[in-house]
């Protein structure tokens, strides 16, 4: 529905997501206030939540483990400047996202293979750091797969 419903703009990029296909969409079917309310609703919703719900969260665990590899917790120089911390993410994320869809992308196309190649070797370097575990884990998985249990 995400790609029936987008919006291709003047300058050549596209508006989609939900709030647009819940309001084309119902519009559609004669329901166009229905769906107007449901994406406006749905879109001040995603703000809200994006507000404090999953943000804060991770910006303060970016912020601890910025700590915590700078000398720990008491010693660090930033222990009590999570502001500052904040602020300059805020900044960076800012200048990203004012610079529209195609600085997202090209911002997103260096980040994301580093970030795939680390997660890969970080993950195969715990399972090397515990591979007298892994027959265990893997026999239980096994047995947990294919058992009246296992739903």
């Amino acid at each position: 529905m995400a790609a029936h419903y987008r919006r291709h703009n003047a300058d050549g990029s596209v508006s989609g997501g939900p709030m647009f296909y819940l309001a084309r969409g119902l519009a559609e079917r004669g329901l166009p206030r229905l769906g107007r309310f449901m994406g406006g609703f749905y879109a001040v919703g995603i703000v809200i939540g994006c507000l404090g719900i999953g943000n804060i969260s991770q910006s303060n665990q970016a912020f601890i483990q910025f700590v915590n590899v700078t000398d720990g917790t008491e010693a660090s120089w930033f222990a009590d400047k999570g502001w500052l911390f904040g602020l300059i993410m805020a900044a960076l994320i800012g200048m990203v996202i004012i610079g529209g869809i195609k600085l997202i992308a090209r911002v997103t196309e260096k980040v994301v293979p580093f970030m795939a190649i680390l997660y890969c070797s970080m993950a195969m370097l715990i399972i090397a750091m515990n591979a007298e575990a892994l027959p265990f884990a893997i026999k239980a998985i096994l047995q947990g797969a294919f058992t009246p249990s296992a739903s």
